[in-house]
């Protein structure tokens, strides 16, 4: 009967382990994710307001910000792996430049729409 009890200590402690090691790597991920929206809004928030305001920079963004749209956010992963390998800054790259156009729509949209 001991033995029997020992086994199943053995096996909670294995779960116990894995269960920590899967909140760590739910950790790294939210982590990255963050970053990479965070990343996106500073950078969208400026360009919004710029082609929000500037004719000139609402033409020179306008293509870039569409074309940003229509690539699919698995083809920037593949793209941000091509280009900084595995790493930290590819998954931060990859959701900065799928969240970006949306933003930047967004935030244009309603510099726009403001009251002159």
């Amino acid at each position: 009967m001991q033995t029997m009890a020992f086994e199943h200590n053995d096996q909670v402690t294995m779960a116990s382990q894995t269960a920590a090691a899967a909140g760590a790597e739910t950790y790294q991920s939210l982590r990255r994710v963050f970053v990479g929206a965070v990343l996106a809004m500073f950078l969208s928030v400026g360009v919004g307001i710029y082609m929000g305001t500037v004719v000139m920079g609402e033409r020179f963004f306008q293509p870039l910000v569409v074309l940003g749209l229509t690539i699919p956010g698995l083809m920037w992963a593949l793209i941000a792996v091509m280009l900084f390998g595995i790493n930290e800054w590819s998954p931060y790259f990859a959701v900065t430049v799928t969240i970006f156009p949306m933003l930047v729509i967004n935030i244009w949209a309603g510099v726009k729409s403001l009251d002159k």
